[in-house]
């Protein structure tokens, strides 16, 4: 359930969004205010309700899985194997390593599937 706020807007044919009175302990406690135009206003409004879900949920759950994917994005480095390998050899042929490395080295190969 994306909400159990009573006061998170609602979808309605004859008023898209409606309010009702609940206590602070029961709605999220933070905000996000926005500006945007008629038309995607009306689409948000039509994605919501062919999901069944209020306009307020369907916006949180839309930001969320796009806010996964992007962050998801940035924190992955994909290398192809041949890649991976010459990054994994440069390391080993360093001067610098030391045990410490050597066996962190050991470890991955150990636990880490690399395709």
């Amino acid at each position: 359930a994306a909400s159990a706020c009573p006061a998170t807007p609602t979808a309605n044919a004859s008023r898209p969004t409606t309010r009702t009175a609940c206590s602070r302990s029961a709605c999220p406690s933070e905000c996000i205010n926005l500006r945007l135009s008629g038309t995607a206003k009306r689409r948000i409004e039509q994605a919501a309700s062919v999901e069944g879900t209020t306009v307020s949920a369907f916006i949180v759950s839309s930001a969320l899985e796009s806010a996964e994917k992007t962050v998801r994005q940035h924190e992955t480095i994909a290398l192809a194997r041949e890649d991976a390998m010459r990054f994994f050899e440069a390391l080993s042929d360093s001067p610098l390593q030391n045990d410490r490395l050597r066996a962190a080295l050991e470890e991955h190969t150990r636990r880490v599937d690399s395709r």
